[in-house]
């Protein structure tokens, strides 16, 4: 492995730490050819984003994730409008909106099932499955261009400038009739009414 290094390696931060300041003439050697790594966990964040976006490698990443919540308006029982907090889905413990720099976001439920909460790649629209060797074949595939993209980057984008620009809960109204008549896909969509909700929460 240390004569000819290849393959895979998995490695703690404190672990690749140590070999950089211990091994360092070994690591340029082991890491020269290095086409793709798997993030599991970082923490100098916006350095860490900036870097991965400028780099021409591909990237894996896991993040983590908590349900939730949007303040919601309804009238109760006495008729008076109330906020009520409303379970939306899982969010990743991140920095708001750090899904938008990935092509592709799998979301993957206890029992190992994951759908796509966005997927550029049109690979997984619409799809329930479980993460496997073939998955990794299906976007090794769409990267070397063997796979037809399908890329609605650019009407998502677009509809979410719109809403941050939105000025008032009127404004936003009619956006929203645009995004319903769209021809993207759901997951594209859920991603855009994620933003969708925020701004109006803002704008209340």
């Amino acid at each position: 492995m240390t004569a000819k290094p290849n393959g895979i390696i998995l490695i703690t931060p404190e672990s690749f730490e140590s070999l950089m300041m211990n091994h360092n003439g070994w690591c340029l050697q082991a890491f020269s050819d290095l086409c793709t790594i798997i993030i599991d966990e970082f923490h100098a964040f916006n350095e860490v984003v900036q870097t991965i976006l400028q780099s021409k490698i591909h990237v894996i990443a896991c993040l983590r994730v908590k349900t939730e919540y949007v303040l919601q308006e309804e009238t109760n029982s006495k008729g008076k409008s109330v906020q009520v907090p409303k379970k939306v889905g899982l969010a990743p413990v991140m920095r708001d909106n750090i899904e938008y720099e990935f092509s592709t976001v799998l979301d993957v439920g206890m029992d190992h099932q994951c759908t796509p909460s966005k997927d550029r790649t049109g690979l997984f629209v619409g799809k329930t499955f479980q993460i496997d060797e073939g998955t990794g074949e299906l976007i090794a595939g769409w990267l070397s261009g063997s796979q037809e993209p399908i890329n609605h980057c650019t009407e998502t984008e677009n509809f979410i400038e719109m809403i941050h620009n939105a000025k008032c809960r009127g404004a936003l109204g009619k956006i929203g009739l645009k995004i319903k008549e769209s021809t993207l896909p759901e997951s594209e969509k859920a991603v855009i009414r994620k933003v969708y909700q925020e701004r109006s929460n803002s704008l209340a």
